[in-house]
């Protein structure tokens, strides 16, 4: 598999979820992320 590393990827629905689980995992593995969601605010039956 290619390394993320200098790579920048642009992420919708990223404050919260599946979104925020790619993003993270994305940036550890060296990806620069845009994030686009329409909250930042988590849901409140979520923590």
């Amino acid at each position: 598999m290619s390394s993320l590393r200098g790579k920048t990827l642009f992420i919708t629905g990223g404050s919260r979820g599946i979104g925020l689980a790619i993003a993270l995992r994305a940036a550890r593995d060296g990806a620069n992320i845009v994030i686009a969601a329409k909250t930042a605010k988590p849901h409140p039956n979520q923590s």
